[in-house]
């Protein structure tokens, strides 16, 4: 297991504490987490996990992370962990054998970073006698845990806020995809032009955890290539911009 503590942020610099507060990185704090992802990458090391808090001031080095979930298991690796594998399941409770943690093992290496959800329980900042702590904001925690069983069981968020943009210059065609979405069960849909025209292939783009979302918006328009917009600051949402290739079919 690897700690990773995140760069000094704007707080940390003049000691402040930050608890659930949002500040973002010095220059300093990016600096850091540069070097950090330089010395990961000279160690012979591989990664089947990730966990990381989505505050701006772990951004840097949720990058970092993301990329590497990206690599796959080091042949040279693998004899190492199935050595210790049988050692480390005497200490965890569970109810699978050590072949079929193999097994779901080798199915989480086949995972990409766009299928992983990730939650952040939500808190607010509370005291009591001059003692500092989070306590739980349990109506946005059940919301949240709620979107959370929609992901596991593939149940798409209808209530996903969806804006259709006309970027192919033909008219009526953002009406009509607008209402194929309505069609399809979105109840929160708007249309308008986009700033160009010129647009030959379509494009969803989702931001938040919206992702299965726009898996249903291209399903129900029939083309569009899903993009993830990171790294904004939207609310859950998806953003279509029709093209040519839409406009044609109709």
């Amino acid at each position: 297991m690897l700690l990773l503590r995140h760069g000094q942020s704007e707080w940390n610099a003049v000691r402040r504490w930050q608890g659930t507060a949002d500040p973002p990185l010095t220059a300093l704090g990016r600096r850091q987490a540069r070097a950090t992802a330089d010395v990961l990458q000279r160690l012979d090391v591989s990664f089947t996990g990730v966990w990381a808090s989505d505050l701006q001031r772990a951004e840097n080095q949720q990058t970092l992370i993301k990329a590497l979930v990206e690599q796959k298991l080091k042949p040279l690796n693998a004899p190492r962990l199935l050595k210790a594998g049988s050692q480390i399941m005497r200490y965890i409770q569970t109810d699978l054998s050590w072949q079929q943690t193999v097994e779901l093992f080798n199915i989480f290496r086949l995972v990409t970073p766009s299928e992983i959800h990730s939650m952040t329980v939500p808190v607010s900042d509370a005291s009591s006698g001059g003692i500092y702590y989070s306590a739980l904001v349990e109506s946005e925690f059940h919301n949240r845990l709620s979107r959370m069983y929609d992901f596991l069981e593939g149940r798409v968020r209808i209530d996903c806020p969806v804006t259709v943009l006309n970027g192919s210059g033909q008219a009526g065609v953002a009406r009509l995809a607008a209402e194929r979405l309505s069609e399809a069960g979105f109840n929160q849909v708007q249309s308008d032009n986009a700033e160009e025209y010129d647009h030959t292939r379509t494009s969803i783009e989702y931001h938040g955890d919206t992702r299965m979302a726009a898996e249903r918006v291209r399903e129900a328009l029939g083309c569009g290539r899903i993009n993830s917009a990171e790294g904004d600051t939207q609310e859950e949402s998806v953003t279509v911009t029709l093209g040519s290739d839409f406009a044609e079919d109709q």
